[in-house]
């Protein structure tokens, strides 16, 4: 299970860098990038490349469910 306590490895894992707290994963194919922002904490998504945010409350560390959509969008 994905966990606040376990999603900075799991970034690791995937290929992320780390700058300033912040992990990134550039997507040069479609020219953009997902992010995290640990201190916020905050899941950052494309929005200005065309991906849709129906709700908000999914970019945030409020439920560990949030991280399990961050892992199928990537």
């Amino acid at each position: 299970m994905i966990t606040k306590d376990n999603f900075k490895n799991l970034l690791i894992h995937l290929g992320f860098s780390e700058k300033a707290n912040v992990f990134s994963k550039h997507f040069a194919e479609h020219d953009c990038e997902l992010a995290v922002d640990m201190e916020k904490p905050k899941l950052i998504y494309p929005e200005s490349k065309g991906l849709k945010i129906n709700e908000r409350q999914t970019c945030n560390f409020s439920s560990d469910e949030n991280f399990v959509v961050f892992e199928c969008v990537l």
